[in-house]
């Protein structure tokens, strides 16, 4: 009989040869060993995979897949997940940073808790030099009935800091962006339960280089399909994603300045973020010219009174 992990960590890499050392290094250090590390090099061009391959040489924990050209990260993670012998799946992108005892805690609540599907976690914001500049921790957030409120209405879960039960859940091949948000939402119309850890097991990297940050306006519009679909199959108990042609959002060279979901999108980040004078600048030359844009006075105080802000997030979010 073949043994099989109780974990499989899945990483889809592409150009990340800055921080993607330090983050196999956090998963091979951690105190549950008994996993499967699979690494997909998706065409990087740079010399990712031949670090990769220094790390694969040194720990036969880790599985290469590699991927002639550049397929995006919704196809890479599949890849993944297909070749997958674990109980548990673990995310993890590539230039994140999983603290020791990540997969140990996120292992053991799964374990004791048998009604949970997926579990993420809070998260430390770190930059690109690993410096810690924010902690995040949501208290409503931590239990199933906060988690299936929000969902719905926003993505309260960090793709890098999931741990799931592998029954068969992939990520649909039309969400190029938003892939993350589309599962959990999937997960929660099917009656799965989510939930986050209070303890922070991850350290998020904020790149500017990042997906997340290249393809911001794209996220933000496969995020807003992501819901649609929810809402179409909690209401009539079908969706629209067969008609759904992502070239819709795709084929767009640039999104409109003027487009305010978009905008608003980007204040809330830079907000978020702490980066008041990118946040203020933006809003004084493109959002408070739209005509019809929400909390536009809200936004004002926000970008110019920093101080109210952060006392906002302490209140609504009791930021640690």
């Amino acid at each position: 009989m073949s043994h099989h992990p109780k974990i499989s960590v899945i990483t889809s890499a592409y150009n990340d040869q800055k921080h993607i050392s330090e983050s196999i290094e956090s998963i091979l250090s951690q105190t549950e060993g008994n996993f499967e590390f699979i690494i997909i090099d998706d065409g990087s061009t740079d010399n990712s995979l031949e670090i990769i391959y220094k790390f694969k040489k040194r720990d036969s924990r880790i599985k290469l897949i590699r991927n002639k050209t550049n397929i995006g990260l919704t196809k890479s993670l599949n890849k993944g997940l297909e070749q997958s012998q674990g109980k548990y799946i673990a995310r993890q992108d590539a230039n994140d940073v999983s603290l020791p005892q990540r997969f140990e805690s996120q292992y053991m609540f799964l374990e004791n808790n048998q009604d949970i599907c997926l579990c993420g976690s809070s998260i430390s914001f770190i930059d690109t030099n690993g410096q810690i500049i924010q902690k995040k921790q949501k208290s409503f957030l931590f239990q199933t009935a906060g988690i299936a409120k929000m969902l719905p209405k926003q993505n309260c879960i960090v793709h890098s800091t999931i741990f799931f039960r592998n029954e068969g859940f992939r990520y649909r091949y039309k969400f190029y962006y938003a892939q993350d948000y589309d599962l959990y939402l999937n997960l929660l119309s099917s009656n799965k339960k989510l939930v986050n850890l209070k303890d922070i097991l991850v350290h998020w990297r904020m790149d500017s280089n990042a997906i997340s940050y290249r393809n911001r306006d794209k996220q933000t519009h496969f995020a807003k399909k992501a819901r649609e679909f929810y809402s179409q199959r909690i209401k009539k108990q079908t969706e629209a994603y067969y008609q759904f042609n992502p070239e819709s959002i795709l084929s767009r060279k640039s999104f409109a300045s003027t487009n305010g979901i978009v905008l608003e999108d980007r204040l809330k980040n830079h907000l978020k973020h702490g980066e008041f004078t990118k946040a203020r600048i933006l809003y004084n030359d493109e959002y408070r010219n739209l005509k019809f844009a929400n909390n536009k006075f809200l936004f004002w105080i926000f970008t110019h009174i920093p101080f109210i802000y952060k006392l906002y997030r302490k209140l609504v979010y009791k930021d640690s």
